[in-house]
């Protein structure tokens, strides 16, 4: 099979068994070009029987020239010496899809069924009356489901003209309209010794009849399923399996005879409408695919997964091309569709992606969406930056590392800079949140920081309060020295913010940071501005400063009890035999004068009592205060980012000569500038483009 079929655009793969019942072999197969599934057709010529290769030749020919969307979809076609192939899309037998059926909600499933057989009713419009051809093999063998739900009509071994029936010309459908398909159910004109006469008055006889007999079988199937069905089409279908020819409907009369009620059931509706969304304009199908998103959840899995989702991502892509303005006909449209459709994508691919094992989830995001992803995270257009940047918690896990750092990472920090929208300054500071676990060394240690500490200056509140916050997400994942410097950095501006807000957030982060600075570093930056902090005219700020400083001071104890417990081994080396009095001679002078100090202050003052005895370590911990007890404190903190909104009427950035504010060289932090007077600390501009408003 592999060598015959070498001449094929698909990769071959194993037999479906599930096909067993048609008289063709049917092997799974994926196309090379697009990575799409497919199925392969095989007929062998050699030892094949003269009827059966007669009606394989038949299908071969009319599979490469009948074209509909309820027909099977013909791909690639290929005759050998001894086989021929047909590829067609990715379909299973409507045997096997009905077996899934009987899971699924009652009225839902009686839908689908619906849905199905106004499919096939298509088809024979259009084969019976449009083109005066008889199927002739309309039965449970002959349809196929597509991975969206949708039925289609295959197994043309049988097709032929019904204006050529005659006792000289007998075609097909009626030589072998026994025996070929199982489950296939002659019609009573075409038992043996009756006249073909019938066939030319109404060439849909045979088929119509046919697919009674197939809906029959499919109830059988899933019996749960019948009363709803019949219930909901009524008795417009019972003239189907009539005995007379004649009093059969045609396929178009009994699609007018449904349409009346049964087919305006909403999801038949939505089906239809999905099915035909090529012919609408584009701000019709951007509705559309909106009134579809408020009511996804009553649509089956693989209708939103196989056919939803690729009609979003086929707008988008038309969104993000070119010629966008000219296919979607506004720049108000492209907003739209982007703001409507981004969202709904994004929402079912996830959902999908459960399914889905890693592989095949990152294959499918980099084949649909980073295309248009890449696009849109350089788009200067405000709104569409904003949607994006609110979508990037939904798809960042799906972008690769370097992909990321790459595409992304560049184009999100330029909204830092945009002095005219604070709401674009703050939403990618909350975006920055998912790319933190991605980002390359230099994006993190050196680009990020330097951003944050310009940032920290913005004229909104709610800003400088979440960038607090992120600080205390970000530190963790800094390079020792890079921490402790952009720490160091920006707590102290942190404490002195004017918002109270902004100051219980830097308190925050110094409480769930602290560990990352050193001791010197807490006594000495920190510290001092912490003090004024415990008589804050704000009740919230003082509750967070005393909790401030009970961690800072059990730190700094710890700190001096460790020093003084290495002093106190260093004095014991020394006074030891052999302890090296010589190299220790600095520490022994130290105590003896420390012995003659306290010997003076005794005599100086026989009156005081002695001082009491400094706690140790050890009666610390059995007070609960260990250090491993303040450990725990960090699990218990809140550091999510949306502790204030931006206030309504918060004061604008400064204005600039291009209205984009100052940038930032990564090379020159300004951490020698503590002080918190406006200074640019030596920053230079970062280049950007304005957005468009």
């Amino acid at each position: 099979m592999g060598n015959a079929a070498s001449g094929l655009p698909v990769t071959l793969g194993a037999a479906l068994p599930a096909f067993g019942n048609y008289h063709w072999e049917a092997y799974g197969g994926t196309e090379k070009k697009s990575g799409k599934k497919c199925v392969v057709f095989k007929a062998s010529k050699e030892g094949a029987a003269p009827d059966k290769a007669e009606a394989a030749q038949n299908a071969f020919a009319r599979m490469r020239t009948l074209r509909h969307p309820s027909l099977l979809a013909c791909l690639e076609s290929a005759e050998l010496e001894k086989e021929l192939l047909l590829v067609t899309e990715d379909v299973e037998p409507l045997a096997a899809w009905l077996r899934g059926l009987s899971e699924r909600p009652v009225e839902q499933a009686a839908d689908q069924l619906l849905w199905g057989v106004e499919s096939l009713l298509r088809a024979l419009v259009f084969l019976n009356e449009s083109n005066k051809l008889v199927h002739g093999a309309v039965c449970m063998d002959a349809v196929f489901v597509t991975n969206s739900g949708d039925w289609r009509l295959g197994a043309f071994d049988l097709v032929g003209s019904s204006e050529q029936a005659s006792a000289s010309a007998t075609p097909l459908y009626a030589r072998l309209g026994r025996g070929l398909l199982p489950s296939q159910t002659p019609p009573p004109e075409l038992q043996p010794g009756t006249t073909l006469r019938t066939l030319q008055l109404a060439p849909w006889s045979v088929d119509i009849y046919g697919l009674g007999r197939l809906i029959e079988a499919a109830l059988a199937q899933v019996p749960e399923v019948g009363p709803t069905f019949r219930r909901i089409v009524g008795a417009h279908l019972d003239g189907f399996t009539a005995g007379n020819a004649s009093e059969r409907p045609a396929p178009s009369a009994a699609l007018r005879s449904l349409a009346a009620k049964a087919l305006k059931r909403p999801m038949a509706a939505v089906l239809r409408n999905l099915d035909g969304m090529a012919t609408k304009e584009m701000p019709k199908r951007i509705k559309l695919l909106e009134t579809v998103g408020r009511h996804l959840n009553r649509l089956p899995a693989e209708v939103r997964h196989n056919k939803v989702l690729p009609c979003c991502l086929e707008i988008l892509a038309i969104g993000t091309s070119e010629g966008a303005v000219r296919q979607m006909g506004s720049q108000d449209t492209i907003r739209a569709s982007i703001h409507a459709l981004l969202p709904l994508a994004l929402r079912i691919f996830e959902e999908r992606s459960e399914d889905l094992d890693t592989d095949e989830s990152a294959n499918e995001f980099t084949s649909g969406f980073l295309p248009i992803l890449s696009t849109l995270v350089v788009m200067q257009d405000r709104s569409v930056r904003l949607c994006l940047l609110s979508q990037i918690g939904t798809f960042a896990k799906y972008v690769g590392d370097d992909a990321l750092n790459r595409v992304f990472f560049e184009p999100v920090l330029q909204g830092f800079a945009d002095s005219g929208s604070a709401q674009l300054r703050e939403a990618t500071l909350k975006s920055l949140v998912h790319f933190l676990d991605k980002l390359n060394e230099r994006n993190l240690n050196e680009r990020l920081p330097a951003q944050l500490i310009r940032l920290q200056r913005d004229p909104e509140p709610g800003i400088r309060t979440n960038i607090a916050i992120f600080m205390g997400r970000m530190a963790p994942k800094l390079k020792p020295g890079v921490r402790t410097r952009m720490l160091l950095q920006m707590l102290p501006r942190g404490l002195k913010d004017g918002f109270f807000h902004a100051r219980i957030a830097a308190m925050r982060a110094l409480l769930a940071c602290q560990e990352y600075v050193d001791p010197p570093g807490l006594a000495t930056s920190v510290l001092p501005l912490l003090c004024p902090l415990l008589v804050d005219p704000v009740a919230d700020v003082r509750s967070f400063a005393f909790q401030c400083l009970d961690g800072v001071m059990a730190r700094l104890r710890a700190h001096g009890e460790a020093l003084e417990a290495a002093e106190a081994e260093a004095r014991e080396k020394a006074a030891a035999p052999g302890g090296g009095g010589a190299a220790t001679g600095g520490a022994g002078a130290s105590a003896m004068a420390m012995r003659a100090i306290s010997g003076l202050a005794a005599a100086e003052a026989p009156g005081q009592p002695a001082a009491a005895p400094r706690p140790s370590a050890t009666s610390r911990e059995a007070q609960g205060e260990s250090e491993e007890d303040w450990t725990r404190v960090n699990d218990a903190l809140d550091t999510e980012l949306d502790i204030p909104g931006m206030s309504l009427n918060g004061g604008g950035a400064a204005a600039s000569n291009n209205g984009w504010g100052d940038g930032c060289d990564d090379d020159d932090w300004g951490f020698g500038d503590d002080d918190d007077d406006g200074d640019d600390d030596g920053l230079a501009p970062a280049p950007a483009a304005k957005p468009k408003p």
